[in-house]
C-alpha cells in the first residue's frame, strides 16, 4: 500500500523534516487516486488517508485500517470501525466476547448508522481508555497521540 502513494505515507513518516522530499513526492504523485481496489481479485476498496489505510471488503464490508508507516500502530476508532464491521458480519469468537461484555450496547452495533456509531464511539473509549492505559502501563502498548497506541514487541 506504501508503494501506492508514497507521498501520503512519508509526509508522515520519513520526511517530516524533510519538506522539499515530500513537495517532490506530492508532484510526482499527486495524480493517482487515493481511492481503488487491491487484492488477488479487487476484493478490498482502499482509501488511502495521511498514513493510513482502510481497507474495505467488497463483499463482507468488513472494514481493516492501519498505519502505513507502522503496521503495529493502531487508532481507537479505526479498532472500533473494525470490530463493528465483524459483528455486522456474525463474527464472533472469545475475544469479541470479552469486548462485547464491558461496552453497553455493543449487541446493537449492528444496526448503528456511522453517525450513531460515531457518538457512541466516544462513549465507548472512555470505558476502554483505562484498559488501554494499564496496557500501557504493563508495556505491552506504548501511547502514541490522542488515540493513538502502538503494540509493543
Amino acid at each position: 500500500m506504501r508503494d501506492l502513494r508514497p507521498d501520503l505515507t512519508l509526509r508522515y513518516i520519513d520526511a517530516v523534516d524533510k519538506p522539499e522530499l515530500w513537495e517532490g513526492l506530492r508532484h510526482d504523485w499527486v495524480k493517482i487516486p487515493q481511492t481503488g481496489f487491491w487484492g488477488e481479485d479487487n476484493e478490498w476498496a482502499y482509501f488511502l488517508h495521511g498514513p493510513g489505510c482502510r481497507l474495505t471488503h467488497v463483499e463482507t464490508g468488513e472494514i481493516v485500517e492501519w498505519d502505513v508507516g507502522d503496521i503495529d500502530r493502531f487508532n481507537f476508532n479505526w479498532f472500533v470501525n473494525n470490530l463493528h464491521s465483524l459483528i455486522k458480519q456474525g463474527k464472533r469468537d472469545d475475544d469479541i466476547d470479552v469486548i462485547c461484555s464491558i461496552l453497553p450496547d455493543i449487541e446493537h452495533m449492528q444496526d448503528m448508522t456511522r453517525d450513531e456509531l460515531s457518538d457512541q464511539c466516544y462513549k465507548w473509549e472512555k470505558q476502554i481508555r483505562p484498559i488501554l492505559e494499564q496496557l500501557s502501563d504493563l508495556v505491552f502498548l506504548s501511547r502514541g497521540s490522542s488515540f493513538t497506541y502502538r503494540i509493543v514487541k
